[in-house]
């Protein structure tokens, strides 16, 4: 009779086996999350895709409406005004402020159309004035009139030591004029005017540019050129 052989398998190919079909699930797992993290990701992008769609949807029907709103603000325009003026000869018929000035007393604006505005601080010139009677007239801006061209810029400062404030224009052609809106309403027996008057202009002085004040209280015109030039209180210099 012959004898059974016995297979004996060593422990070390236990392992091998055991190592083999762990790897085969670990790679069979890997494979499954790939393929379910690739359908995720083609799943977010046909959403951003139909988000994006529909982005573009709202913004031209956003469009649409704000074309429809321009062309109705157009034609009301149009239907407004007479038929040789455009959008842009609107605008610039809107008057808008250009500059304002805080001057001891009252305020002075420049208009975009070339106006000029003073309004007067009541309770500032009832101080001012306290020694030469009561001042009248109300809190209401005054025309400023007299101007011999257009107005670039305004530029405040005041008339010698005491409280009298000045305000220079410089104009379009490089000349200065200048109001003393104090002088006015003395004059006018301590009254407000309904209108104030520009002065004339300073006497040989072109091509400037700018104002500015130096350390003694003299107002020096810059000039086009570069040229610094001494226009108003130079005698104080000397005190």
């Amino acid at each position: 009779m012959e004898e059974k052989k016995v297979i004996q398998i060593s422990l070390s190919t236990v392992f091998l086996i055991i190592a083999i079909i762990v790897i085969v699930i670990m790679a069979y797992y890997i494979y499954v999350e790939k393929t379910n993290a690739n359908k995720e990701i083609s799943g977010l992008e046909a959403n951003a895709s139909n988000m994006q769609n529909t982005i573009d949807d709202l913004q031209g029907k956003i469009d649409s409406i704000f074309n429809t709103i321009n062309k109705n603000d157009t034609n009301v325009i149009s239907n407004n005004v007479t038929s040789n003026t455009n959008v842009s000869d609107l605008s610039e018929s809107v008057v808008t402020e250009k500059q304002r000035l805080d001057g001891t007393g009252y305020t002075i604006t420049l208009y975009s159309n070339n106006e000029v505005k003073i309004t007067p601080i009541i309770k500032d010139l009832q101080t001012i004035f306290g020694n030469t009677g009561t001042v009248n007239g109300t809190e209401k801006n005054c025309n400023v009139t007299g101007f011999s061209g257009k107005i670039e810029k305004m530029y405040q400062g005041n008339n010698g030591t005491g409280v009298d404030p000045i305000t220079f224009f410089i104009m379009e052609d490089g000349t200065v004029q200048y109001i003393q809106p104090f002088s006015q309403i003395f004059d006018n027996n301590n009254t407000i005017p309904t209108e104030f008057k520009v002065n004339e202009k300073i006497n040989n002085l072109t091509n400037v540019i700018d104002l500015k004040l130096n350390p003694y209280g003299v107002i020096i015109a810059i000039t086009k050129d570069g040229k610094e030039i001494k226009c108003w209180n130079e005698w104080m210099e000397n005190m």
